[in-house]
């Protein structure tokens, strides 16, 4: 799992046009009494047609527009969100009620609404380059829909549609990713006592890419060092990590162990310190000569760069 540190030009978008379509939802545009319209002549919500959401429970509405419960649901951080959950539930809603609810959020809301008109405008502005969770595959935002990024809901919608829309639970992710990660068994109540949410920077949480030898010399296994019982051990766990890219990166890990191993003992620091050194800069060494990336916030722009970093760390380190 790989944190997002960069995201304020995607939050102040989202928070805009998101907050926007709540409001516009639940009180209509400027032909109603009380309608909403933010007078900013960019705004992409109150300049379009969105009006009136007429099957809206009338509690959801009371506890949408109640203090700052909107803004608190579009750009709140996850403990805030998982705070409003909790007020939400103590809500009594029949059954055709809570179906109205979850149609909401996640039919009318996400799917139809945001994923259809502007979720590639919000992956342009968050600018992930790759999987949020493997990087492994380039999440390239194409305007056909069946190559674009696909964003994972961290709390799942189907638990938590009043989620849907949250800002800060939509993770840029590939398609495998979006479909294997988590667990039924998660109490996604206590989630993130247990498990690293990608938004939430914990320095402590750390991880390493490393290998050993197989059946032979040419076996060779991916291995992943982290702390036992950590945070990060269990969302490695969840993410099935290491299976990934076990199943997936041999090729990956094999030309590098060979570009040792078949040149030199210290071919790889030749490179690095002596051919290219002065004329480029650390960076633009390893992303010229490995197509990497070497600092950790800029990981997500070439696939692999993590691993590739940790085990060509590892290679200098065997005399």
């Amino acid at each position: 799992m790989f944190q997002i540190h960069s995201y304020n030009e995607g939050l102040e978008f989202h928070k805009q046009i998101v907050k926007c379509w709540f409001l516009r939802k639940l009180k209509g545009g400027k032909s109603y009494t009380d309608g909403h319209d933010c007078n900013d002549s960019n705004c992409l919500v109150c300049r379009s047609k969105e009006q009136k959401e007429q099957n809206i429970p009338a509690k959801l509405k009371v506890f949408l527009l109640k203090n700052n419960n909107i803004d608190r649901l579009v750009f709140g951080f996850p403990g805030e969100l998982i705070s409003l959950a909790k007020e939400f539930e103590k809500i009594k809603f029949s059954k055709k009620d809570k179906k109205k609810v979850s149609f909401f959020f996640i039919k009318t809301g996400y799917e139809n609404w945001f994923q259809k008109k502007y979720s590639k405008i919000f992956l342009d502005k968050l600018n992930r380059d790759t999987c949020t969770y493997c990087n492994r595959n380039y999440t390239l935002n194409l305007v056909d829909s069946r190559t674009r990024a696909e964003l994972d809901h961290w709390f799942p919608k189907e638990k938590y549609p009043l989620f849907a829309l949250s800002f800060f639970n939509l993770i840029p992710s590939c398609h495998s990713c979006n479909h294997i990660k988590g667990s039924p068994n998660i109490n996604w109540e206590e989630a993130l006592n247990d498990y690293v949410h990608p938004y939430l920077i914990e320095k402590d949480q750390n991880f390493k890419f490393g290998f050993n030898y197989g059946a032979s010399l040419n076996d060779y296994k991916v291995e992943i060092s982290v702390v036992k019982n950590s945070k990060m051990e269990k969302t490695l766990k969840a993410n099935n990590l290491k299976e990934i890219y076990s199943s997936s990166s041999n090729k990956e890990l094999k030309d590098l162990i060979e570009l040792k191993y078949k040149y030199s003992d210290n071919y790889i620091d030749i490179l690095i310190n002596k051919t290219f050194n002065g004329l480029l800069t650390e960076e633009e060494i390893y992303r010229m000569v490995f197509g990497i990336e070497i600092t950790e916030e800029n990981y997500h722009k070439r696939p692999f760069s993590k691993f590739k970093h940790d085990i060509i760390e590892e290679l200098k380190k065997i005399k």
